[in-house]
């Protein structure tokens, strides 16, 4: 359900475009500028499949923003820095950074991760976590 909400909405904002292939009914329209805000789960496991799930839909040289990356530190334990370290390692090497200049920035100390380049579909980080 959340993933056909996910898709009307990109959808209404002409960020996709139809394709003819049935496994690939839609890419990316790399014209628009697509950011994600993660904000809602701030737990290691909620968080890596908020970052695998949405990620790939940001655009190249736009940004996904991680919130409240300071909670590893006030938890104790793995949370939002902890699982935004493992997507990066899932990750092939440069498709996304974080901005240094911006990192932590703000109370929340949020970290900002910008798609650096745009080498593999969309598919290829749920392929590489079910087999990680």
């Amino acid at each position: 359900e959340t993933f056909q909400h996910v898709v009307a909405n990109l959808h209404e904002l002409d960020c996709l475009t139809p394709q003819q292939v049935p496994e690939i009914p839609f890419m990316m329209n790399t014209a628009k500028t697509i950011i994600v805000n993660l904000d809602a789960n701030h737990e290691f496991q909620g968080l890596m499949k908020e970052l695998i799930y949405y990620a790939p839909f940001v655009t190249l040289n736009s940004y996904l923003i991680v919130q409240d990356a300071k909670l590893d530190k006030i938890w104790g334990t793995a949370g939002p820095t902890a699982a935004l370290n493992a997507f990066l390692q899932l990750s092939p090497p440069g498709e996304f950074v974080v901005e240094e200049d911006l990192k932590f920035h703000g109370y929340s100390q949020h970290i900002y991760v910008r798609r650096a380049q745009v080498t593999v579909p969309h598919s290829y980080f749920l392929q590489v976590a079910m087999e990680a």
